[in-house]
């Protein structure tokens, strides 16, 4: 049974946010071990929202990641302990695969196929795999999709992506099932979650949800701080802009949770 979210976004770093925090969210529901691994390159990859990156964590993370794991599987050594020491704990019931991809012609050649081989083996040791699949025209993050029992489409409030998205023709046999997610939402705006689904007929409360920016998540982020600062919101009384955003993302969870 396919258990792989794809969350796609348009290019912003808001999408990767809440990718993360919801491979968080649901490894702290304690339904059974949950991966976050991303297909993004260069700066900015969301592996870096949840453990502060310093030289001992970079040395470790070449001996280990994504590259690492696919040697194994190819070479038909890709175990539970061989897969378990190509991962990073993130918190119990949280393991993060570093994407350290190799340069971009060798990845065209071993990742068109061994990307597909990598995905299959991940299946057989978590309940639940949760990718950052990039933009658009990322190739990888496509290919990823194919795996996927859902893409979580990140639209934000971009009308022109809104309506490419929506225009598209219906679910063939087999194919994932879509979910727009909105984000940096005004209750407000003409552009609400509510008037959007009032305006376009695609849009239900079956198939879209919005997470608002907040800026204390955000924060945890771009410090490295994700999991720990989750640790202590949970212990300590949270701001109300905090309280809405958990609210948000308990909604978001409860409308994905019934489509897998």
């Amino acid at each position: 049974m396919k258990m792989i979210i794809a969350f796609r976004g348009n290019g912003t770093s808001e999408v990767s946010v809440n990718a993360a925090v919801y491979a968080l969210w649901r490894a702290k529901k304690g339904e059974g071990r949950v991966l976050f691994f991303s297909v993004r390159r260069g700066e900015g990859n969301p592996e870096n929202f949840f453990l502060r990156r310093n030289a001992a964590l970079e040395k470790k993370s070449c001996k280990t990641g994504m590259e690492t794991l696919r040697k194994l599987v190819v070479a038909g050594k890709a175990d539970e302990k061989g897969v378990s020491g190509c991962m990073r704990q993130v918190t119990a019931g949280l393991d993060l695969l570093y994407g350290n991809y190799p340069e971009e012609r060798r990845l065209a050649v071993e990742y068109r196929e061994g990307l597909f081989q990598i995905l299959d083996c991940l299946q057989n040791y978590y309940k639940l795999i949760i990718c950052d699949a990039g933009r658009q025209e990322d190739w990888l993050g496509e290919l990823v999709i194919k795996r996927a029992a859902l893409v979580v489409h990140g639209t934000e409030q971009n009308m022109r992506h809104l309506r490419e998205l929506l225009s598209r023709p219906p679910l063939l046999q087999g194919e994932p099932y879509r979910f727009y997610q909105f984000g940096r939402y005004d209750s407000e705006s003409k552009y609400s979650l509510y008037n959007l689904r009032r305006r376009f007929g695609g849009l239900t409360c079956r198939n879209s949800a919005g997470i608002p920016h907040c800026t204390q998540v955000w924060d945890a982020c771009m410090d490295g701080e994700l999991a720990a600062e989750w640790e202590r919101w949970e212990r300590i009384a949270v701001s109300e802009e905090m309280r809405k955003y958990i609210g948000a993302v308990r909604r978001f969870d409860r409308e994905i949770s019934r489509r897998l």
